[in-house]
């Protein structure tokens, strides 16, 4: 009997786009088993007016993504710490971080690398690649980026067949009944992806990053299986929350695992700074110490698990709890046993001197 059922890709439809400075909304259909949303954003981006390159990047057209099953926001992140070679997604496995393909008067751009030209299909962002690619784009004239963003539920890079494919993703459909099969009820609410757009170029607030994007659009795919929750069980999934936490410069260290959700299962958080960095995190709940390690040792030991190396930067600090591929065997957290997560800060000279911290909670949908 196989682990998982076929895996169905085909495009949303139902896309709702008002523009620049807004949000646009993606309507998820139900009654599926989804695996994830692939978002492709068109970015197009006028000449600078000078002999400099025109070269957008995913947040010149998309600031901030969530997930919201009703009016609940179960995924929130930002596309700008998000994706690219060294991106959070690429954390688990370097090609979650999405791709990207550049043209310039209709024509794709190319560059030779290595004996290989690349730039005629996609390639990851950031990578060595990317970066040949950005070499040849031309001066002072526009540039058309398509970016393809995967935000992916079921997490293929693990290695228990349970829990890759279907074993993570987002069931929208129960059974009948406990001997019937076929598709009884919804979830009770619907299901949306909302993307926040900059503020259009040239008004207030607009990024001084995207000054030169005279156009933005999005389309979406929907990767699904057809397999239904149990009748009367619990949809669980894989929620990502956003916290943050004010610092100063302090030898006994920062602790910040006041922030972090209660009553769940925290599969992996990531520490991120504008530029200071953390050179050491303990991780202890109630007297047990679970994590006592500094950046170089953390990182080494996320290497030697199959996590992606590639992708640590200095100034976000990843701890994976989800190590086992099993998601219910990360750690529980509850109210009965404190938890305690003190980052060592090198400096405090952000300004403001904030701490982002993006989460990964096991557990029933909100």
């Amino acid at each position: 009997m196989p682990f998982n059922a076929y895996r169905k890709q085909e495009p949303i439809t139902k896309v709702t786009n008002p523009g620049a400075g807004k949000t646009a909304i993606l309507e998820i259909k139900q009654g599926v088993n989804i695996c994830g949303i692939v978002i492709t954003e068109t970015v197009t981006a006028a000449a600078t007016g000078a002999a400099t390159k025109t070269i957008p990047r995913p947040s010149w057209g998309l600031t901030e993504m969530r997930l919201k099953i009703g009016s609940n926001v179960n995924r929130q992140r930002y596309p700008v710490s998000y994706f690219g070679y060294r991106g959070i997604a690429a954390v688990n496995s370097m090609e979650n971080g999405g791709t990207v393909q550049y043209f310039q008067a209709g024509a794709a751009i190319t560059a030779a690398l290595n004996g290989f030209t690349y730039g005629n299909e996609p390639v990851l962002i950031d990578s060595p690649e990317d970066v040949a690619l950005q070499g040849a784009i031309a001066n002072n004239t526009a540039t058309v980026a398509v970016f393809t963003l995967p935000w992916m539920f079921a997490e293929d890079w693990r290695k228990d067949p349970n829990w890759n494919g279907e074993g993570m993703a987002l069931p929208t459909g129960f059974a009948k009944s406990a001997t019937d099969s076929s598709l009884g009820n919804l979830l009770a609410s619907t299901i949306t992806v909302e993307l926040d757009q900059p503020t259009a170029p040239g008004t207030a607030n607009s990024p001084a990053t995207q000054a030169n994007t005279s156009a933005i659009s999005f389309s979406a795919s929907l990767l699904y299986t057809e397999t239904l929750a149990a009748f009367g069980s619990v949809v669980k999934l894989s929620k990502q929350k956003v916290h943050n936490k004010a610092y100063t410069n302090n030898a006994a260290g920062v602790d910040l695992g006041d922030v972090f959700d209660q009553n769940t299962i925290l599969q992996r958080f990531s520490l991120l700074c504008a530029a200071d960095k953390i050179t050491r995190v303990q991780v202890i709940q109630g007297a047990t110490v679970i994590r006592d390690v500094l950046f170089g040792e953390n990182q080494n030991a996320m290497r030697t698990a199959q996590c992606n190396g590639r992708s640590s930067l200095a100034n976000r600090f990843d701890v994976e709890l989800d190590l086992n591929d099993d998601p219910t065997t990360a750690l529980p957290l509850g109210s009965l046993r404190n938890l305690k997560v003190i980052a060592f800060f090198a400096t405090a000279n952000d300004a403001p001197a904030n701490c982002t911290i993006l989460a990964d909670y096991f557990g029933p949908v909100e």
